[in-house]
Protein backbone atom coordinates (compact mmCIF):
# COMPACT_ATOMS: atom_id res chain seq x y z
CA UNK A 1 0.00 0.00 0.00
CA UNK A 2 1.31 3.67 -0.59
CA UNK A 3 3.16 4.95 2.26
CA UNK A 4 0.58 8.33 1.64
CA UNK A 5 -2.32 6.72 3.80
CA UNK A 6 -0.18 7.48 6.86
CA UNK A 7 0.25 10.65 5.80
CA UNK A 8 -3.50 10.83 5.31
CA UNK A 9 -4.47 9.32 8.62
CA UNK A 10 -2.46 11.50 10.63
CA UNK A 11 -3.46 14.26 9.07
CA UNK A 12 -7.08 13.37 9.79
CA UNK A 13 -6.48 12.37 13.11
CA UNK A 14 -3.99 15.69 13.80
CA UNK A 15 -7.43 17.68 12.45
CA UNK A 16 -9.75 15.86 14.64
CA UNK A 17 -7.62 15.60 17.77
CA UNK A 18 -7.58 11.65 18.14
CA UNK A 19 -4.72 10.55 19.95
CA UNK A 20 -2.70 7.05 19.20
CA UNK A 21 -4.52 5.83 22.28
CA UNK A 22 -7.69 6.76 21.45
CA UNK A 23 -7.41 5.08 18.29
CA UNK A 24 -5.82 2.08 19.23
CA UNK A 25 -8.70 1.49 21.66
CA UNK A 26 -11.08 2.11 19.01
CA UNK A 27 -9.11 -0.13 16.55
CA UNK A 28 -8.85 -2.74 20.32
CA UNK A 29 -4.98 -3.05 18.93
CA UNK A 30 -1.98 -2.07 21.01
CA UNK A 31 -1.16 2.26 21.03
CA UNK A 32 2.51 0.82 19.77
CA UNK A 33 1.31 -1.21 16.78
CA UNK A 34 -0.67 2.10 15.86
CA UNK A 35 2.42 4.03 16.37
CA UNK A 36 4.49 1.59 13.49
CA UNK A 37 2.15 1.92 11.27
CA UNK A 38 2.11 5.77 11.38
CA UNK A 39 5.73 6.22 11.39
CA UNK A 40 6.15 3.77 8.57
CA UNK A 41 7.79 0.50 10.33
CA UNK A 42 4.88 -1.61 9.60
CA UNK A 43 3.63 -2.40 6.06
CA UNK A 44 -0.06 -0.80 5.78
CA UNK A 45 -2.55 -3.45 4.12
CA UNK A 46 -6.03 -2.94 2.78
CA UNK A 47 -7.52 -4.66 6.31
CA UNK A 48 -5.61 -1.92 8.55
CA UNK A 49 -6.68 1.05 6.32
CA UNK A 50 -10.45 0.20 6.44
CA UNK A 51 -9.46 -0.88 10.61
CA UNK A 52 -8.15 2.92 10.82
CA UNK A 53 -11.63 4.22 8.42
CA UNK A 54 -14.28 2.47 10.49
CA UNK A 55 -12.46 3.86 13.61
CA UNK A 56 -12.95 7.16 12.64
CA UNK A 57 -16.00 7.24 11.19
CA UNK A 58 -15.01 7.52 7.69
CA UNK A 59 -14.50 5.47 4.41
CA UNK A 60 -11.77 4.13 2.94
CA UNK A 61 -12.39 5.97 -0.12
CA UNK A 62 -12.03 9.36 2.31
CA UNK A 63 -8.42 8.32 2.73
CA UNK A 64 -7.47 8.24 -0.82
CA UNK A 65 -8.19 4.94 -2.21
CA UNK A 66 -11.73 2.39 -2.61
CA UNK A 67 -10.87 -1.19 -1.16
CA UNK A 68 -12.96 -4.49 -1.93
CA UNK A 69 -15.08 -5.09 1.02
CA UNK A 70 -15.31 -8.43 -0.21
CA UNK A 71 -12.00 -9.33 0.56
CA UNK A 72 -11.63 -11.44 3.86
CA UNK A 73 -10.24 -10.25 7.13
CA UNK A 74 -6.76 -11.29 7.05
CA UNK A 75 -4.14 -11.23 9.77
CA UNK A 76 -1.20 -8.89 10.37
CA UNK A 77 1.09 -11.89 9.27
CA UNK A 78 1.11 -15.41 9.56
CA UNK A 79 2.94 -17.28 12.43
CA UNK A 80 5.58 -19.35 10.73
CA UNK A 81 7.30 -22.02 13.02
CA UNK A 82 10.60 -21.57 13.93
CA UNK A 83 10.71 -18.69 12.23
CA UNK A 84 8.00 -16.28 13.34
CA UNK A 85 7.13 -15.33 17.24
CA UNK A 86 4.02 -13.85 17.98
CA UNK A 87 3.98 -10.18 20.25
CA UNK A 88 1.51 -9.72 23.20
CA UNK A 89 0.91 -6.09 23.73
CA UNK A 90 0.72 -4.97 27.79
CA UNK A 91 -1.98 -2.16 29.00
CA UNK A 92 0.15 0.03 32.04
CA UNK A 93 -1.64 -1.34 35.34
CA UNK A 94 -0.94 0.07 38.82
CA UNK A 95 1.94 1.74 39.99
CA UNK A 96 3.69 -1.38 40.93
CA UNK A 97 4.09 -2.40 37.17
CA UNK A 98 1.31 -4.87 36.69
CA UNK A 99 -0.24 -5.09 33.06
CA UNK A 100 -2.82 -6.36 31.33
CA UNK A 101 -1.64 -8.82 28.10
CA UNK A 102 -3.55 -8.54 25.43
CA UNK A 103 -5.72 -11.89 24.55
CA UNK A 104 -4.32 -11.43 20.58
CA UNK A 105 -1.12 -10.80 19.01
CA UNK A 106 -0.08 -7.08 17.38
CA UNK A 107 2.19 -8.31 15.35
CA UNK A 108 5.12 -10.78 15.18
CA UNK A 109 8.91 -10.65 14.86
CA UNK A 110 11.22 -13.02 13.79
CA UNK A 111 12.37 -15.60 16.44
CA UNK A 112 15.69 -15.95 17.82
CA UNK A 113 17.89 -18.76 17.76
CA UNK A 114 18.24 -19.23 21.23
CA UNK A 115 14.11 -19.68 20.76
CA UNK A 116 14.19 -21.94 17.70
CA UNK A 117 12.78 -25.03 18.63
CA UNK A 118 11.14 -23.58 21.74
CA UNK A 119 7.21 -24.49 22.12
CA UNK A 120 5.01 -21.83 23.04
CA UNK A 121 7.84 -19.15 22.94
CA UNK A 122 6.56 -15.30 22.26
CA UNK A 123 7.25 -12.22 22.97
CA UNK A 124 5.96 -9.26 25.33
CA UNK A 125 5.92 -5.36 24.07
CA UNK A 126 7.12 -3.49 27.39
CA UNK A 127 4.98 -0.90 29.05
CA UNK A 128 5.21 1.61 31.99
CA UNK A 129 8.36 2.50 33.96
CA UNK A 130 8.41 -0.16 36.55
CA UNK A 131 11.53 -2.01 35.37
CA UNK A 132 13.56 0.82 34.09
CA UNK A 133 16.66 1.16 33.16
CA UNK A 134 16.49 -2.60 32.65
CA UNK A 135 13.62 -2.26 30.13
CA UNK A 136 12.14 0.90 29.03
CA UNK A 137 8.68 1.03 27.21
CA UNK A 138 8.17 0.25 24.04
CA UNK A 139 10.73 -2.35 24.12
CA UNK A 140 10.55 -5.83 22.83
CA UNK A 141 11.45 -8.62 25.59
CA UNK A 142 11.84 -12.34 24.76
CA UNK A 143 10.21 -15.18 26.63
CA UNK A 144 11.39 -18.97 27.08
CA UNK A 145 8.12 -20.42 29.04
CA UNK A 146 9.83 -23.77 29.17
CA UNK A 147 13.09 -23.09 31.06
CA UNK A 148 12.36 -22.56 35.11
CA UNK A 149 14.00 -19.32 36.12
CA UNK A 150 17.12 -18.96 38.33
CA UNK A 151 17.82 -16.41 40.91
CA UNK A 152 18.85 -12.78 39.32
CA UNK A 153 16.77 -13.97 36.21
CA UNK A 154 13.90 -11.56 34.58
CA UNK A 155 10.57 -12.81 34.75
CA UNK A 156 7.15 -12.59 33.30
CA UNK A 157 4.74 -13.51 36.12
CA UNK A 158 1.17 -14.03 34.71
CA UNK A 159 -1.97 -13.90 36.79
CA UNK A 160 -5.50 -14.67 35.92
CA UNK A 161 -7.64 -11.20 36.95
CA UNK A 162 -11.03 -10.61 35.86
CA UNK A 163 -11.49 -12.61 32.78
CA UNK A 164 -7.80 -11.62 31.72
CA UNK A 165 -4.02 -11.97 32.14
CA UNK A 166 -2.68 -9.81 34.97
CA UNK A 167 1.06 -9.58 33.45
CA UNK A 168 4.21 -8.16 35.98
CA UNK A 169 7.91 -8.25 34.84
CA UNK A 170 9.81 -8.93 37.79
CA UNK A 171 13.54 -9.80 38.66
CA UNK A 172 13.62 -13.26 40.12
CA UNK A 173 15.03 -13.84 43.90
CA UNK A 174 13.65 -17.03 45.18
CA UNK A 175 10.36 -19.16 45.68
CA UNK A 176 8.55 -19.96 49.52
CA UNK A 177 6.06 -22.89 49.69
CA UNK A 178 3.35 -19.81 49.51
CA UNK A 179 4.75 -16.67 47.72
CA UNK A 180 7.22 -16.00 44.37
CA UNK A 181 9.60 -12.95 45.86
CA UNK A 182 11.32 -10.47 43.04
CA UNK A 183 12.84 -7.22 43.07
CA UNK A 184 11.15 -4.21 40.77
CA UNK A 185 13.81 -1.34 39.92
CA UNK A 186 11.67 1.83 39.87
CA UNK A 187 10.73 2.42 42.62
CA UNK A 188 13.35 -0.07 43.95
CA UNK A 189 11.03 -2.66 45.96
CA UNK A 190 10.58 -6.00 46.88
CA UNK A 191 7.35 -7.58 45.26
CA UNK A 192 5.74 -10.78 46.56
CA UNK A 193 3.07 -13.05 44.33
CA UNK A 194 0.78 -15.68 45.73
CA UNK A 195 1.78 -18.77 44.27
CA UNK A 196 -2.06 -19.65 44.26
CA UNK A 197 -2.83 -17.09 41.78
CA UNK A 198 -0.24 -17.68 39.71
CA UNK A 199 -0.80 -19.21 36.06
CA UNK A 200 2.82 -18.81 34.90
CA UNK A 201 6.21 -18.04 35.41
CA UNK A 202 8.19 -17.65 32.51
CA UNK A 203 12.19 -16.27 31.98
CA UNK A 204 13.06 -13.66 30.03
CA UNK A 205 15.19 -14.21 27.50
CA UNK A 206 19.17 -12.29 28.49
CA UNK A 207 20.02 -9.79 25.50
CA UNK A 208 23.44 -11.94 25.02
CA UNK A 209 20.77 -15.15 24.36
CA UNK A 210 18.47 -13.00 22.26
CA UNK A 211 21.92 -12.16 19.90
CA UNK A 212 22.92 -15.34 20.08
CA UNK A 213 26.21 -14.96 21.99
Amino acid sequence: MPNYFASTIRAEMKRRRISNETIAERMGVHPVTVSKLLNGKMKFTEEWIRRFAEAMDTTVAALGEDVPTERARVPLAPQVAGQNLPVYGLAAGSVMGNLTMTNDPVEYVGRPAALAAVRDAYALIVTGSSMEPRYFAGEVIFINPNRPPRAGDHVVIQEALDGGTRVSIKRFEKMTETHVITTQYNPLAEVKFSRQQIIALHRVLTPNEVAGV
